[in-house]
């Protein structure tokens, strides 16, 4: 009977152990997961930031509102702001009046309408891989998570429509006006 006993008890402990086991370690798993994430898209926004400044600089409608919008963002995160932003100037060029960066703005526009811009797809690599462990936060986070991963595979979408439409060759405009 005393064997029977400790039988039964080895396997109750064996069936409820990958319980305790999978409790205890759920918290530092979700910390370590919720750590990557932050950095991950700390590091996004600060590239889609510097995507706006882009677009901003390249139509010369730049201003200090916006520059002071792209200096808060990267004092959170200034290892990607350094990465971002490639121009050395951009702390004394965020230093100026907004008048001044106006202008300096459509100086910059009015020489650079010949060029093109060009974008980059982003992706979130670390979100990706670990889309199964979402199941550790709760549901508001996993909503969130996938909200941004979605609005994301739009604007790459976006950025692939951009690449394919305005990256084609011009045609000639004597083409266009005999018919041919």
């Amino acid at each position: 009977m005393k064997e029977v006993l400790l039988i039964l008890l080895g396997w109750g402990l064996g069936a409820f152990s990958p319980w305790v086991a999978e409790r205890v370690q759920r918290p530092a798993r979700r910390a370590q997961i919720k750590k990557g994430l932050v950095v991950e898209l700390l590091d996004l926004s600060t590239k889609l930031a510097a995507m706006v400044i882009s677009v901003k600089s390249y139509n010369g409608t730049l201003d200090a509102e916006t520059l002071g919008w792209f200096k808060q963002l990267s004092d959170k995160n200034p290892e990607a702001f350094e990465l971002a932003v490639s121009d050395p100037r951009f702390k004394e060029f965020s230093q100026l009046d907004d008048e001044t960066i106006r202008t300096m703005s459509r100086a910059k526009a009015s020489r650079t309408t010949i060029s093109k811009l060009y974008f980059k797809r982003h992706s979130l690599s670390y979100l990706e891989a670990h889309l199964s462990d979402l199941s550790l936060f709760p549901e508001d986070f996993q909503r969130i998570a996938h909200r941004i991963r979605g609005r994301l595979a739009i604007l790459n979408q976006e950025i692939d429509l951009n690449s394919f439409y305005f990256q084609r060759p011009l045609i000639p405009p004597w083409l266009i006006t005999t018919g041919r």
